[in-house]
């Protein structure tokens, strides 16, 4: 196997691939270890890879009921990832290679990449692993560590997780500790995000299925609940980041599959008035965004009216400010239809 990169979690004591220098003692190993608060300052800090959901270097997870759109959402983040798109519904996107190990679903996979595809009219720097990949089994989860070291995607995902880990007694603490070392050995081969997706328990207000240490070693986590027709995306769990705000999205037909794009939230009375802001701002838009006064000059609408649809079009990214705060700069997103 190849070398995996250095790491400066990659001697975590925990870790059971962790090289041990066997010239030191156990606690000279720990006094080594030790750092002072200014050398805290050399450890990386976390590099969004999707701004305020995914990060590099870091494990997540996106769980939700079965059947309830997951796969969707995770082909629609990897093939953004993947491309020269900028934005995944309004968060910026740090585009890179993504490998994802597909363990059920295969023979669907092509339709909905084609779809996503025709929607987008882009393709994707995305590698397919068309089977599972047993990640509790140490032989397999190094070989998959070997190639992810070699290849250097900044994303892999696994999904499904049930599929992914056979023979795993999901709701034992030690085999459930097993695998999250061999996620993080994956992980660490490339500084990579490793997004799995998994589903809910019986009981979907108590989040995903099996042992609390998988929930307790993700840095991020998603939950997915809804139908085709409207899908609330939470972050329930961000480790070193705020909780992205809940996202609106459904699925949209297109050819033989179907492709994730924005919805409008729960009140749908105000939909039309709120659209017919957003169709303002694309008849004036132009590259780089244009100013508040102009959109709201263009909408016609009272002030106080104005700024309520311009915020209910930012919170489901049908509109996005490409500027600051301060001197904001106003563009359709991705999934608007102005």
């Amino acid at each position: 196997m190849s070398t995996i990169p250095p790491d400066w979690r990659d001697n975590e004591p925990d870790d059971p691939h962790d090289p041990i220098d066997e010239e030191l003692t156990p606690a000279q190993l720990i006094k080594s270890r030790l750092l002072t608060t200014a050398d805290l300052k050399s450890i990386p800090r976390p590099t969004p890879l999707i701004d305020g959901l995914l990060y590099k270097d870091s494990l997540a997870m996106l769980y939700g009921p079965s059947g309830g759109g997951k796969s969707f959402v995770a082909i629609d983040i990897a093939m953004t990832v993947g491309s020269t798109r900028q934005w995944w519904h309004a968060n910026s996107v740090d585009s890179g290679l993504v490998l994802y190990v597909v363990a059920e679903g295969v023979s669907g996979i092509s339709m909905r990449t084609d779809a996503w595809e025709k929607r987008h009219d882009d393709d994707a720097n995305v590698l397919w692993h068309p089977m599972a990949i047993n990640v509790f089994e140490p032989m397999w989860s190094s070989a998959l560590a070997e190639v992810v070291a070699e290849l250097r995607p900044v994303l892999v995902i696994i999904d499904t997780y049930a599929r992914s880990t056979l023979g795993l007694e999901e709701n034992a603490t030690r085999d459930t500790s097993i695998v999250v070392a061999h996620l993080d050995q994956i992980r660490v081969a490339a500084g990579c995000c490793v997004l799995i997706v998994h589903h809910s328990g019986k009981n979907i207000e108590a989040g995903a299925r099996g042992n609390s240490a998988l929930k307790g070693a993700m840095d991020t986590e998603i939950e997915l609940i809804g139908d085709d027709a409207r899908m609330l995306l939470r972050n329930t769990k961000q480790k070193n980041a705020p909780e992205l705000a809940p996202l609106w999205l459904k699925l949209d037909g297109e050819g033989e599959s179907a492709v994730v794009v924005a919805a409008i939230g729960e009140d749908d009375s105000v939909a039309e008035t709120v659209l017919e802001t957003l169709e303002a701002l694309g008849k004036i838009q132009v590259p780089g965004g244009v100013s508040a006064s102009a959109w709201k000059a263009s909408a016609g609408v009272p002030d106080r009216t104005f700024y309520r649809h311009r915020k209910t079009l930012l919170d489901h990214q049908l509109a996005i400010n490409l500027g600051s705060e301060k001197q904001p700069k106003y563009v359709v997103g991705q999934d608007g239809t102005a």
